[in-house]
C-alpha cells in the first residue's frame, strides 16, 4: 500500500468509474461519457470542498485500487481557484440540467451526510478496486492498515453509499448502518459508521 501525497487526473477518472453505475449518478444521463465527467467534477468538487485532511492510498501504481479517506476537522488550506474549476467543468460536462433538477433533494442527503461525519475521525469518500482487479484481495489490502490504526486509536470512522449491494462489503469491515436517506423515489442511501473494535459502545 502506497500513500498518494496529490490528487491527479488519473485518481479523479478511476473515481468516475468507480462511480458510473451508481443508481444516483445514472439518473444524470443515459450518455456514459457527460456522466463520466459530471462523476469527475463532483467528486472533484467534495475533495476540494471538504473540510479535512485528505488521504489517499493505491494498491498499484495503475491506480486500479484506492481508497480515499478524509481526516475530519483537521484544517487545510483551499484553493478558491480550483472550486470555481471544479463548478466550470460541472457546469460543462454535458447534463447540468439533470443534476440541477435534483439539487434541492441533493443538499438534503448531503447535509444528513455531513452530520455523520462531524461525529467521525475519518470518513470513507472511495473504496475502489477495478473490475479487472477484484478477488485479488486487494481491497482488504487497503482497509486493514487504516482500519487497525483506528482500533488500536479508538477512533471512529465512517462512509456512505447508494449502492445496496456495497453495505455487505462494509458491515464485513465492521460498518453498520445508522441511517437510510430517501429524498429521491427509488434511491436510497445508506449511511455507516464504524466504532473501534474494543470501544466501550460495542458491550
Amino acid at each position: 500500500m502506497e500513500r498518494i501525497y496529490e490528487l491527479n487526473q488519473a485518481i479523479y477518472e478511476k473515481q468516475a468509474d468507480a462511480f458510473i453505475g451508481d443508481p444516483l449518478f445514472s439518473l444524470f444521463t443515459t450518455d456514459i461519457k457527460a456522466r463520466k465527467k459530471a462523476i469527475a467534477s463532483i467528486c472533484q468538487l467534495a475533495i476540494y470542498n471538504s473540510k479535512g485532511e485528505t488521504f489517499i492510498y493505491t494498491a498499484d501504481d495503475s491506480y486500479n485500487a484506492l481508497a480515499i479517506w478524509e481526516r475530519v476537522g483537521v484544517k487545510k488550506l483551499r484553493n478558491p481557484f480550483k472550486v470555481l474549476y471544479c463548478h466550470y467543468k460541472m457546469i460543462t460536462c454535458g447534463c447540468i440540467k439533470e443534476i440541477s433538477t435534483y439539487g434541492k433533494r441533493l443538499s438534503e442527503i448531503q447535509k444528513r451526510i455531513d452530520l455523520n461525519k462531524r461525529r467521525s475521525d475519518y470518513y470513507l469518500n472511495l473504496l475502489y478496486v477495478a473490475r479487472e482487479c477484484q478477488g485479488k484481495g486487494l481491497a482488504s489490502e487497503l482497509m486493514k492498515p487504516m482500519l487497525s490504526y483506528m482500533d488500536e486509536n479508538q477512533l471512529v470512522c465512517s462512509t456512505d453509499t447508494n449502492n445496496e449491494k456495497n453495505v455487505g462489503m462494509y458491515e464485513h469491515y465492521g460498518f453498520t448502518v445508522v441511517e437510510k436517506v430517501q429524498r429521491i423515489e427509488g434511491i436510497t442511501t445508506y449511511i455507516l459508521r464504524r466504532e473501534p473494535i474494543g470501544s466501550s459502545s460495542e458491550s
